[in-house]
């Protein structure tokens, strides 16, 4: 859930792109205060300071990329990103500290094909304090975790009786069921597991990913069987853990098939955070009983909710309100 201090944060980020964008034209790309454009494999350097709190970089990117961004500072700056679709001016996803200490690390799954703008600025935006030099590093990379959907589809093919390391720190941990918690530890010598699905055609589909009393920075990927990233989430979860990162997301499944859940950490191989998880793919309650006959008799409710009766004309019922 995004809090209201979250909203505001994000709100502002919008904002200083929206100018940003709008100053383009008027200025050199070179200058300092726009920051200019940046292509995949590059890294560009910068400078935050009181006054400029913000750069924006533009790059061109295709649907279904998936690109890594990472910004350093001089270690008296404390770096927060932003990924937006420069036309819609759509947060992609932000992040601050995720790239280990107080670098900010973005891992995200492209939308569309178009111009993207990444914001580099620093925690608290316009009412930060921090300032100093920056280093930004743009990527373009694989899949989610940057196996091989053959070498996944090969190890669910198999009678899974214990994990398969498909490649360093990335392990399948066979079939999941929906409804049924999964409890696993993550760590730099496993920073992934990934587990399968089968799931029908329009079934909703809600996947949750949380510390279990570990500061672990939760994040999760839900896939196709080619591994195409259908779904992603760093930390718009519940936030019951004790580092408050947990990851969660929805989604409705496009086709019958098989499908994959991938639990993991920000920062994936790069990240820093370690811990035990609970991972939980369910489907949302809804109510889809109707009633054939007139009915007089209170439903059980569930807690906090209202008790549901059908009341025929002329009929008197007795309640009590708790």
């Amino acid at each position: 859930m995004v809090s209201a201090r979250q909203f505001s944060r994000l709100f502002t980020l919008v904002l200083a792109v929206a100018l940003a964008v709008a100053l383009l034209p008027a200025q050199p790309r070179a200058e300092a205060a726009i920051g200019g454009s940046i292509r995949y494999g590059e890294t560009v350097t910068g400078q935050i300071t009181a006054t400029n709190y913000f750069e924006v970089w533009e790059f061109q990117g295709t649907r279904g990329d998936r690109v890594q961004i990472l910004m350093e500072g001089d270690g008296y700056l404390d770096p927060y990103l932003g990924l937006l679709v420069e036309d819609t001016e759509a947060v992609v996803m932000e992040d601050d500290d995720s790239g280990g200490g107080s670098n900010a690390y973005i891992e995200a799954t492209l939308p569309v094909t178009g111009a993207y703008v990444i914001v580099a600025t620093r925690y608290g935006l316009e009412n930060g304090t921090s300032v100093g030099a920056y280093r930004l590093t743009l990527q373009a990379v694989g899949a989610a975790t940057n196996v091989n959907a053959n070498a996944v589809s090969t190890a669910a093919g198999t009678s899974v009786t214990q994990p398969v390391e498909l490649d360093t720190g990335i392990f399948y941990m066979g079939p999941v069921e929906l409804g049924t918690p999964v409890m696993g530890s993550l760590d730099n010598r496993a920073f992934a597991h990934i587990y399968e699905l089968q799931a029908s055609a329009g079934t909703q589909i809600v996947m949750a990913m949380m510390a279990d009393s570990s500061a672990l920075d939760s994040y999760i990927y839900f896939t196709n069987e080619n591994f195409d990233v259908l779904a992603e989430d760093n930390d718009s979860g519940a936030e019951v853990g004790i580092g408050q990162r947990d990851a969660f997301l929805t989604l409705t499944i496009p086709q019958t098939g098989t499908y994959y859940a991938v639990a993991t950490r920000a920062g994936g191989a790069q990240g820093t955070t370690s811990g035990a998880y609970v991972l939980l793919l369910g489907v949302p309650d809804s109510d889809t009983s109707t009633a054939t006959q007139p009915n007089t008799q209170p439903q059980q409710p569930a807690p906090q909710q209202a008790a549901a009766t059908d009341l025929p004309p002329g009929v008197s019922y007795a309640g009590t309100i708790t």
